[in-house]
C-alpha cells in the first residue's frame, strides 16, 4: 500500500483544463452553412445553364433538358442544404474535439484521438498573436480563418496549429508556444476559447515549475 501511495504522489497533478465549446457559436455556424448552401445551389444552377443535361442525370430517371428546370432546382437546393448541414456538423466537431490540459510539469494538447505532451523544460517562450478579419466584418470568420491559415503556412510554417476555439469569430487571439526545436516542429499555435485565462494559467504553472527545479 505505501508503494501505491508513493506512486500516486509522484504523478504530476493537473492544474487546469480547457475544452472548447460551441456555446454561442451555432448562429455563426448556421450563417456559414447557409452561405455554403447558397453557393452550391447557385453553382449547380449555373452548370445547368451551361449544360442542361448535367443535373438531370443525377436522378434515377433523367429529365429532358427542355423540361428539366424543376429537377435542376430541386437537385441544386437539396445538394446545397445537405452540404450546408454537413459543414455545420463538421464545424461543431472541429471545435469540440480539442482539449488543453496544464499539469505541474507539462502541457498536454489533445485533438480527438491524437495528443501531444510538451514538457515545460522544452518551452522557450509564450506569446499571443492577434488575427483580425480584413474584409467583410459581417462574414469575418471566413476571412479571418483564411488569413490565419496563411499566417501559419507562410509566416510560421514550423508551428502546428491546434484547436478551433475562436474559429467562428471575427477575430482571434492565438497562443504561440515556442519550444526547443527538435525536427520540423518548433512550436504550437493554440486556439482556445479563453486565451487570456489559459495563458495566465500556463505562465503561472511554468513559473512554479522553474522555481521548484
Amino acid at each position: 500500500m505505501p508503494v501505491l501511495e508513493s506512486a500516486q504522489a509522484s504523478e504530476p497533478r493537473k492544474l487546469y483544463e480547457q475544452a472548447n465549446h460551441m456555446t454561442g457559436k451555432w448562429t455563426a455556424a448556421t450563417r456559414v452553412g447557409l452561405l455554403l448552401a447558397a453557393f452550391i445551389a447557385l453553382l449547380m444552377v449555373t452548370m445547368f445553364l451551361i449544360n442542361p443535361v448535367v443535373l438531370p442525370r443525377i436522378q434515377a430517371a433523367p429529365a429532358h433538358p427542355r423540361g428539366g428546370w424543376s429537377v435542376a432546382i430541386a437537385v441544386s437546393l437539396g445538394l446545397g442544404v445537405a452540404l450546408g448541414m454537413f459543414l455545420i456538423a463538421m464545424l461543431g466537431i472541429l471545435v469540440r474535439i480539442s482539449r488543453f490540459e496544464i499539469f505541474e510539469d507539462h502541457l498536454r494538447i489533445s485533438c480527438g484521438m491524437l495528443s501531444r505532451q510538451v514538457c515545460f523544460k522544452d518551452i522557450q517562450g509564450i506569446e499571443t498573436r492577434s488575427v483580425q478579419a480584413p474584409l467583410w466584418p459581417r462574414y469575418g470568420s471566413f476571412w479571418r480563418d483564411l488569413m490565419e491559415q496563411m499566417q501559419v503556412q507562410i509566416f510560421t510554417p514550423h508551428y502546428m496549429q491546434i484547436g478551433h476555439g475562436q474559429f467562428l469569430e471575427k477575430s482571434a487571439e492565438l497562443i504561440l508556444i515556442k519550444t526547443d526545436g527538435k525536427g520540423w516542429w518548433k512550436g504550437y499555435m493554440l486556439e482556445v476559447d479563453n486565451p487570456g485565462v489559459f495563458k495566465d494559467k500556463l505562465a503561472d504553472a511554468m513559473t512554479k515549475y522553474r522555481e521548484a527545479a
